[in-house]
């Protein structure tokens, strides 16, 4: 049964004790089977991930510098002139 068809019986149900004079009870929402605690899986994801995230990321040699790009042969690095 789909969400809609629970919302519809519920509904009908709702009219027809009104209609009756009966008095009104709230009704426990219905939960999900499949529900998820996110910060559980949050958590777990960390732990899980402490370990791997040393072996991936290696010191960075700060000393090392990326070597400067020069303009390619062939190919003047002045502008041209208008007109």
């Amino acid at each position: 049964m789909s969400c809609e068809d629970h919302y519809e019986e519920a509904l009908t149900e709702l009219i027809n004790a009104k209609r009756q004079g009966k008095a009104i009870a709230h009704k426990p929402r219905p939960r999900g089977e499949n529900v998820v605690d996110l910060m559980d899986a949050l958590i777990k994801s960390l732990e899980t991930s402490e370990g791997t995230r040393e072996k991936k990321h290696q010191p960075v040699d700060r000393k090392r510098r990326p070597q400067k790009r020069t303009a390619k042969a062939g190919r003047s690095t002045a502008r041209r002139k208008a007109g």
